[in-house]
């Protein structure tokens, strides 16, 4: 029998789910997942039970700390949080599941594991969370325990990468602190629903800045260009679980944050903004789209392919609207990309752990009897190419809508992002299913790392079972094939296709200057200079000045210390001479006067006055006596 549909009720099971993964991780090691999961598990069972409650009207609720710690927020569950908890939920759990072959031998199984479900704890509270400073606490925590999780548990280059990481996060930390302190001064409030009915009243300039700063804020986190620099090194080193949870669900935290300040601030319209967010978009997806198809390790392709995708979403947002082809089509391709790329990371999984390598080029043929891996990836490539049974197919149908309503050149930019979608992913198939097997028996993954892409599959393959009740949660419109968009998915995926058969297949084009140029020019203009900058080069060059200025002053307090030590040892020594002759002087002129006494007693010149003086001692001693 299910718990009761209580929202707080999640909290405190993933909060038990975490102490307990961390009492019993010792003793079941690798097996803790089992605990791990069963946990997410029963949220996830409780959060399905929530929908038809969230459906009728929004839940608000008190909660505190498993109902005896004095430490308590407001929750607000409407259609998007319950929909970002389900995801949280469900893919965690699939990680958990994961994660018992691959953390194999690792080590530290207690703390991997806890650290997995106080990861979904924490999402889970940013996206129940009504209050602001609140969803900026735990938000900083969400970006915070990846961290170790990737210096700890990473592959070769996974402190350098984890380092990388935090220093991104903090950047989109500070700029959504100061928009949301700048929120909070103007208004007067952190609740968001209280925010939504008097951020009127802001001035156009201050309610411009605060929009912003707070979309960029959330931003860092979708990887947007140009604050990209922590996404393809932390997707590759990551461990594979962790690169899941990240690319499938803490990047829509940001897309979540993004839809909130769009909500609060509903109904302002900003040319500038529009501007700068349909600008930033485009080259984000265009950016992810060249270099996806550059790369040849699957890991870096699938990173550069979610940086576009989060430029698809972050476009539907960029008329500022909740309402219209834009919005709904991001709403519904964030739930697409969640399962498309969970898909595809875990298969990227599974190359590693058969022939711990995911460069497509070393992998050609090998996996063409894996049925499994060959189904699996081809499902969640679709979703990423936008073409059925896919929710992609929808989503992005409605997204290239979207542009038409901008314009000619948009519209064009988006078939060229839409036509790059379909290369990189038929060029990285191409390459790992195609092709001579190499010899020798090819081992299989273990059953807990099939069941998870088993159940991604069955969903991506299934929208029609769950499209109903999902696009009533999100509140989508429009949910709608239209013929021109159609034709352009038709057109890109014609020309992608034969972009790779000319490139890949029949070796006669070579478009190498081309994206060569364009990543050159991107990479210019990106923050990855600066980052290397400031972070690398900059901070060598601190540590060079001061290991040198504490040098020279170790040197010049020596120097200090001995000339000091020296002068002492000179005073000391003089000091000492001279007590020293003082010494031998009183003794001389002692021996001299005691020599002179000698002498007088010899000569007899002493004799008298000796005399004399007993003489009288002598009368003196008789006066007393007769007295």
């Amino acid at each position: 029998m299910l718990p009761v549909a209580n929202a707080s009720r999640i909290i405190d099971i993933l909060l038990v789910t975490t102490i307990a993964s961390y009492i019993v991780g010792r003793k079941l090691k690798e097996y803790t997942g089992f605990i791990t999961a069963s946990g997410l598990i029963m949220t996830t069972l409780i959060l399905l039970k929530l929908i038809p409650e969230v459906l009728e009207s929004e839940i608000y609720e008190e909660y505190t700390f498993l109902s005896v710690v004095p430490l308590g927020f407001s929750f607000r569950i409407d259609g998007l949080s319950l929909t970002l908890a389900l995801i949280i939920s469900f893919i965690s759990t699939l990680s958990s599941i994961y994660s018992i072959q691959w953390i194999k031998g690792k080590g530290a199984h207690e703390i991997y594991f806890s650290l997995i479900s106080f990861l979904s704890l924490t999402m889970t509270i940013v996206v129940f969370t009504s209050d602001l400073i609140m969803l900026f606490l735990f938000w900083e925590l969400t970006v915070t325990i990846p961290v170790f999780l990737i210096a700890k548990w990473g592959y070769e280059g996974s402190l350098t990468t984890a380092i990388r990481f935090f220093l991104f996060s903090r950047l989109g930390g500070v700029l959504l602190l100061v928009g949301l302190i700048l929120a909070y001064i103007s208004l007067g409030s952190s609740n968001m629903h209280v925010l939504a009915g008097i951020s009127h009243d802001l001035k156009p300039g201050i309610a411009t800045l605060i929009i912003l700063l707070m979309i960029l804020g959330f931003s860092v986190k979708m990887a947007i260009w140009p604050f990209h620099g922590w996404l393809p090194s932390t997707y590759v080193d990551a461990p594979i679980p962790v690169t899941v949870l990240l690319s499938g669900v803490m990047s829509k935290l940001g897309v979540y944050g993004v839809i909130r300040v769009l909500q609060i601030f509903h109904g302002f319209e900003s040319l500038e903004i529009q501007s700068i967010l349909t600008s930033l978009a485009l080259i984000t997806a265009l950016y992810g789209g060249i270099m996806a198809l550059k790369r040849d390790e699957l890991r870096e392709i699938l990173a550069f392919s979610s940086m576009s995708h989060m430029g698809y979403i972050l476009f539907g947002f960029s008329a500022l609207s909740t309402h219209g082809h834009g919005f709904s089509g991001a709403l519904l391709h964030m739930v697409n990309h969640t399962i498309s790329k969970s898909i595809l990371f875990f298969c990227a999984g599974f190359m590693l752990q058969i022939f711990g390598t995911a460069n497509v080029k070393e992998l050609r043929g090998n996996f063409r009897h894996h049925h499994l891996i060959l189904i699996s990836a081809i499902i969640g490539a679709l979703g990423l190419m936008g073409l059925p049974p896919a929710i992609g197919f929808w989503s992005k149908d409605m997204l290239l809508g979207f542009s038409l309503e901008l314009g000619y050149p948009v519209t064009i930019l988006m078939f060229i992002v839409a036509f790059l979608s379909v290369a990189y992913n038929l060029r990285w198939i191409f390459y790992v299913f195609t092709g001579v097997k190499s010899d020798g028996e090819i081992g299989r993954p273990p059953l807990t790392m099939t069941v998870p892409v088993i159940l991604l599959a069955a969903l991506a393959v299934t929208p029609l079972t769950y499209m109903d009740v999902l696009t009533h949660l999100l509140k989508v419109e429009h949910v709608t094939i239209e013929s021109i968009p159609l034709l352009m998915t038709i057109m890109a995926s014609v020309c992608g296709f034969l972009s790779v058969y000319l490139t890949a297949y029949k070796h006669r084009l070579q478009l190498g200057w081309l994206t060569g140029i364009s990543t050159t020019l991107l990479d210019t203009l990106s923050l990855e200079w600066l980052y290397l900058g400031i972070f690398v080069n900059g901070l060598l060059k601190a540590a060079h000045w001061i290991f040198n200025n504490i040098e020279t002053s170790i040197d010049a307090l020596n120097y200090l210390t001995a000339n000091n030590l020296l002068k002492s040892a000179n005073w000391i020594f003089n000091n000492i001479e001279t007590s020293i002759d003082a010494l031998n002087y009183l003794l001389a002129r002692s021996a001299f006067h005691l020599s002179q006494q000698v002498r007088k007693l010899q000569t007899g010149m002493l004799s008298y006055n000796v005399l004399a003086i007993l003489l009288a001692m002598i009368i003196l001693l008789l006066l007393i006596l007769l007295v």
